[in-house]
């Protein structure tokens, strides 16, 4: 059920991702780049919306009436250091007041357009 979500949400961001002009006019090679490089960012951003700071809980809502809580320590075991860049960024949002769905889409489109991605061939493109 989670990757069922978890797919979802990518599809979206991609779907998303099309519409933008600015991404039109980026080559398909550096689109796929662009958009693989910055998935994983985009989730960590997305989580801030779910976390409950008072519970350390990631809580993602699977169906309308239905959600799994996961603490923020089992992400520990996850392959390839999540858990650290994860904490960072809810740490760093724990104090922001005004964090949600807007301010989310906003930095996903600074996430995206970032011309450090490596293995861009048009970097000058993405600015």
């Amino acid at each position: 059920m989670m990757l069922i979500k978890l797919t979802s949400l990518l599809k979206n961001m991609i779907k998303i991702n099309k519409h933008l002009q600015s991404f039109q006019s980026v080559c398909e090679d550096d689109k796929l780049i662009l958009i693989r490089d910055s998935c994983v960012e985009f989730l960590y951003l997305r989580s801030a919306l779910v976390f409950d700071y008072e519970n350390g809980c990631l809580t993602i809502p699977i169906t309308e009436n239905e959600s799994i809580s996961v603490h923020l320590d089992v992400i520990k075991l996850a392959p390839h250091n999540v858990y650290t860049p994860l904490k960072n960024l809810l740490n760093t949002f724990k104090s922001d007041s005004y964090f949600d769905t807007i301010v989310i889409e906003l930095m996903r489109a600074i996430l995206l357009f970032n011309p450090n991605h490596p293995n861009l061939s048009h970097r000058d493109v993405v600015k």
